[in-house]
């Protein structure tokens, strides 16, 4: 009796060729549907990202316009350094250094080819968009 389960256990050491043939041809349709609406979250996430991003620099612009360092009609980039370039028709005398104590020091787009946001202040409007 022994013996008998001793050469059944022997004749079963794994998986037929045909097996693992099959697991791996279901693992491979599965990784071709799965992989495609993985890549579209990261798309979405970028792009939501940027948008939080914009609204966290409005905010701040307002907060800087409330403070009276911002006034009237002017435009000006915000680099992925927090730093403020192509400023026109800025009155305030320094706004380097509030935006970076408002929105720190690593900013970053990340979608486009990542230049930064640009500012645009019209009367009561303010426009931030990504960079191309």
């Amino acid at each position: 009796m022994f013996k008998a389960m001793l050469k059944k256990s022997k004749s079963n050491k794994g998986f037929t060729l045909i097996e693992l043939i099959v697991v791996i041809a279901i693992i491979a349709i599965l990784a071709l549907i799965l992989v495609p609406r993985f890549a579209g979250f990261t798309d979405r996430a970028k792009v939501s990202a940027d948008a939080a991003t914009a609204k966290t620099i409005e905010s701040a612009v307002q907060t800087m316009i409330a403070g009276g360092e911002l006034s009237g009609n002017c435009s000006f980039n915000i680099d992925n350094k927090t730093l403020v370039t192509g400023a026109t028709g800025v009155t305030g005398s320094a706004i380097q250094p509030d935006l970076q104590e408002l929105l720190g020091t690593n900013l970053q787009q990340q979608t486009g080819v990542k230049k930064g946001f640009k500012v645009t202040i019209s009367g009561s409007a303010i426009t931030v968009e990504g960079q191309k």
